[in-house]
């Protein structure tokens, strides 16, 4: 299974840092934070498109070059619907996004993570 974390490695080490210069005006964040950047409906190219939109004023997001990382395949089977998880494992309670800066990176991370 391939998994992209381009999303995620930009935002720890490249362009989409929070704490870079650019990126510290919570007035950059405000018009990206429309209800298809929030709640994208539709399906993964609504997704796709709604990140897309948010990120186009980076120097990032037009290149083809994605972070990839490769898990091998989980070969157990499922012998019952009991064997197979339908809930969270792991719980993490924050606190609601308080301005335009953090709310952007909220749904970011959460959606991206979706």
């Amino acid at each position: 299974m391939k998994i992209d974390l381009s999303i995620y490695n930009r935002i720890l080490f490249d362009d989409l840092s929070p704490w870079l210069d650019t990126n510290k005006s919570d007035a950059k964040f405000q018009p990206k934070l429309t209800t298809a950047f929030k709640n994208p409906k539709g399906g993964s190219i609504a997704f796709d498109k709604a990140i897309n939109n948010a990120l186009k004023d980076y120097k990032h997001t037009a290149e083809e070059q994605d972070y990839i990382c490769d898990i091998a395949e989980d070969t157990e089977k499922f012998k019952s619907i009991q064997d197979e998880i339908s809930e969270p494992l792991i719980e993490v309670e924050t606190e609601e996004p308080t301005n335009p800066k953090t709310e952007f990176y909220f749904f970011l991370i959460r959606n991206e993570g979706t």
